[in-house]
């Protein structure tokens, strides 16, 4: 139950930062949450939301409309092969 709790209360930042808090610190927020809650999927929502808030078309680059859902996922999948790798995260 304190690992819900826990996980909920950093939903609520995260999401607090998605509308309140300027792009960057969202960005280092969910980079931080990625390694310290297995499986955080809530970055990748937090990305859709702010892409679909605040999204740009961008021409320059390949995923358009897509910006922060691409970063928070290359956090994902780079959390997710680092934590196998890292000697604290032997036991996943």
């Amino acid at each position: 139950m304190k690992g819900i709790s826990l996980r909920i209360i950093a939903d609520v930042i995260l999401f607090s930062l998605v509308f309140y808090g300027p792009w960057w610190l969202f960005l280092f927020v969910a980079f931080i949450l990625t390694f310290i809650f297995s499986e955080y999927y809530e970055a990748i929502m937090g990305g859709v939301v702010t892409d679909a808030l605040y999204g740009l078309p961008y021409e320059r680059l390949v995923f358009h409309n897509f910006l922060f859902l691409t970063i928070t996922l290359g956090f994902f999948v780079f959390a997710y092969f680092a934590k196998k790798r890292l000697y604290f995260y032997s036991d996943l």
